[in-house]
């Protein structure tokens, strides 16, 4: 029987996602680098050698269901815990080519766990500042655990009414300070001693369906 060299590299990434958040995790599982695997593997190039198939069998995997989609995984194959988005290009910030990826069959899986996680929700009215990178009825995933580095775009809070979404700015010249910074040239930086203002992380900007 012939081996579908693609469709077991398909197999190959469902297996390893549906059990690692992503295929850094997985390939350190397994002994080797997510470059390896992919040029290897996932593009279908080759077929896993004794080795790569005997510790993929020790973490349950079905060879016959990897090599010819029957058996096991096929049957009892559960859902990835986090959903998986298909990786279409690489973009440049400035100018450059866009390099299409859509045949490296790579992608990218949305772990925020919810006990440190939660949603923002951009005010209606009061939510102009961030524009028009962050628009009011946007939706905001903030962490509550990750830590905030120069230029990241937080949820700040300074007392205990008042707070706002903005970008921040960690001056090189004084490292007790920082300063919040608003995409609108209309709105004046604020600038606040480091331990007067607490700052959360969003690390996802869900914008309003209303928009699109």
């Amino acid at each position: 029987m012939k081996i579908d060299k693609k469709a077991v590299g398909a197999r190959l990434k469902r297996f390893l996602l549906n059990r690692y958040t992503n295929m850094n995790e997985a390939a350190a599982a397994l002994g080797t680098t997510a470059d390896s695997i992919r040029n290897s593997y996932l593009n279908g190039q080759s077929l896993p050698g004794a080795t790569f198939t005997e510790r993929l069998r020790n973490m349950g995997c079905s060879i016959d269901w990897l090599l010819f989609g029957t058996g096991e995984n096929e049957e009892n194959e559960t859902r990835p815990l986090f959903p998986q988005y298909r990786v279409e290009a690489t973009v440049p910030a400035g100018r450059g080519e866009i390099y299409d990826m859509t045949e490296w069959l790579q992608s990218e899986v949305l772990d925020f766990k919810p006990e440190d996680h939660f949603f923002l929700k951009v005010d209606e009215e009061l939510g102009y500042s961030m524009m028009p990178f962050i628009q009011p009825g946007d939706m905001l995933l903030i962490s509550s655990s990750a830590p905030v580095a120069n230029n990241d775009i937080v949820a700040a809070r300074w007392d205990k009414t008042r707070g706002a979404i903005k970008l921040c700015s960690l001056p090189v010249n004084d490292q007790q300070k920082v300063a919040l910074l608003s995409f609108n040239p209309m709105v004046a930086p604020m600038v606040f001693n480091k331990r007067d203002v607490r700052m959360y992380k969003v690390v996802l900007i869900k914008k309003d369906k209303r928009r699109n």
